[in-house]
């Protein structure tokens, strides 16, 4: 073999040693990649959610094992002491709880055995217990009498009262539980049919699924609709989607992702659940058409286009700036981001003061200024520092990028006392959701979705209004079609007093 063959050969050769180590960089990377999936996903099945760090957690703590043996002390010198101590009662135990003041009381007298006429009574004890009466149905008969007026020769009968359903045979109490089985306790429609049957009364899945996505339907939209037209009306809102599995029309049993969007305002606490079939910008734009003021969001970048829009003001979540953090440390032990989680968690200690204390607006900016904004450039500092000894695919470089390109609208939570630190709020009341979605799996079709974005909503707020979300519902249902439709404000949970 010649010179130039032989040098040939070993620019083949060093060209296939550099490709190959380049590949082995790839897959090292691509599996360093997927061993952190698989630890985020054990860790999301069978590990804690909170995100919390324990209470002596720190940069410094001393490693489980080779603990360092402490020295012996040296002797002290001691001193005999007395006191007095005064003595006290033995301590009470807990107790029975106490039963609620407004239950009814059905009272049983037992006397004792035997002949009690000579006896002479001189008290007696008492002891409550709790009972539970089954739901039972029964059938409301309205007996309308006609009269006939000899003089004017008309027959007179009172009108017949508006029922929920205009010819449905569904009470407004009836009703309302349907809708709080399903949209508060999570009870599917076809669970709650197999319980009416328990108690004596046979529908079918086709007629409680009409009365709840047909009938009720005609009478929450309304009411949702006032709801939809105050949202965009907020100065502050903030937003969330989360998604859920729909039953497609074309295709009888095969199932789509859609997306329930959530509509929070943090100063009011009003909450709007909306229902769209994909993620992108077209659904929340609608919903969103002339609103002006604060967006808070995470990272997505639909929120993020809306960001940039004439108008509106975005705020990023400091809580999903964490969590990238925190999942580097729970699924790979990266304790190289232990620093960033304790600078973090000394501006949540903040918040809980202002919480605790109950601050207004500006005593909660005040506190911040003084105390977030020093932590702040302590974080700064630290992401531009620990940058410069990474490589672009390292992922602790991935998760510094993501904070220090939002660096502006996560820390603009210290310039306006308003604002929250985090999204926590708005994903609070994403809970309802996943929570039904483990009981009734799917959503039948689009319009059922839809039912149920109007159904999570007067839920919420009747529950904000500190209202029994079954109490308002049948409040509704009772007095809807009787109400002036120019006035249905007055039928919001904020405005219904129920005795």
């Amino acid at each position: 073999m010649t010179y130039d063959e032989l040098l040939k050969e070993y620019h083949q050769f060093k060209a296939q040693t550099a490709a190959l180590i380049r590949e082995n960089s790839s897959l090292k990377s691509q599996l360093s990649q997927m061993q952190a999936q698989i630890s985020m996903l054990n860790r999301m099945l069978f590990g804690k959610r909170s995100e919390k760090l324990g209470r002596d957690e720190n940069v410094n703590q001393i490693p489980l094992f080779d603990i360092p043996q402490p020295t012996a002390p040296e002797a002290e010198k001691t001193q005999m002491v007395s006191y007095e101590r005064k003595e006290t009662g033995k301590k009470k135990g807990h107790g029975r709880n106490e039963l609620p003041e407004n239950l009814p009381v059905l009272e049983r007298i037992i006397e004792p055995e035997g002949d009690i006429s000579g006896l002479k009574r001189i008290g007696q004890e008492t002891r409550d217990i709790l009972e539970l009466e089954p739901a039972r149905f029964y059938i409301l008969r309205l007996i309308r009498p006609k009269y006939a007026d000899p003089v004017s020769e008309r027959i007179i009968i009172a009108p017949m009262p508006h029922l929920p359903i205009p010819r449905g045979i569904p009470g407004p109490k009836l009703l309302a539980h349907i809708y709080t089985g399903k949209f508060v306790d999570h009870l599917p429609l076809d669970r709650q049919q197999k319980q009416y049957e328990r108690l004596g009364v046979k529908l079918p899945s086709s007629t409680i699924n009409g009365w709840v996505n047909l009938g009720g339907k005609a009478i929450i939209s309304q009411i949702y609709e006032l709801y939809r037209q105050r949202i965009c009306q907020k100065t502050y809102l903030q937003l969330d989607e989360t998604p859920t599995k729909v039953q497609t029309d074309e295709i009888k049993g095969k199932l789509h992702r859609g997306y329930f969007w959530l509509y929070y305002s943090p100063l009011d606490g009003e909450i709007f659940y909306d229902y769209q079939s994909g993620r992108g910008r077209d659904g929340p734009k609608a919903i969103l058409d002339g609103f002006q003021g604060w967006l808070q969001s995470d990272g997505f970048s639909v929120y993020d286009w809306f960001g940039k829009q004439e108008g509106i003001r975005q705020v990023h979540c400091m809580a999903h700036a964490r969590r990238l953090f925190y999942n580097l440390l729970a699924d790979n032990n990266d304790q190289r981001v232990q620093p960033i989680l304790e600078l973090i968690k000394k501006l949540y200690k903040v918040e809980k003061e202002a919480r605790h204390h109950q601050y207004t607006h500006d005593q909660r900016l005040a506190v911040r200024q003084k105390k977030s904004v020093p932590v702040l450039e302590e974080i700064k500092s630290w992401l531009a520092e620990t940058l410069k000894e990474l490589t672009p695919s390292d992922p602790l470089a991935g998760a510094i990028g993501y904070m220090q390109t939002r660096w502006k609208t996560l820390t603009v939570f210290t310039e306006e006392g308003l604002l929250e630190i985090d999204n926590n709020p708005v994903e609070n009341k994403v809970k309802p959701i996943p929570l039904g979605r483990k009981n009734w799996l799917f959503h039948g079709n689009e319009e059922a979705a839809k039912t149920a974005a109007m159904a999570y909503t007067l839920v919420a707020q009747a529950q904000n209004a500190g209202l029994n979300p079954q109490d308002y519902l049948t409040y509704l249902f009772s007095h809807f079609w009787d109400h002036p439709h120019h006035d249905l404000k007055a039928l919001l949970p904020q405005n219904v007093k129920i005795e």
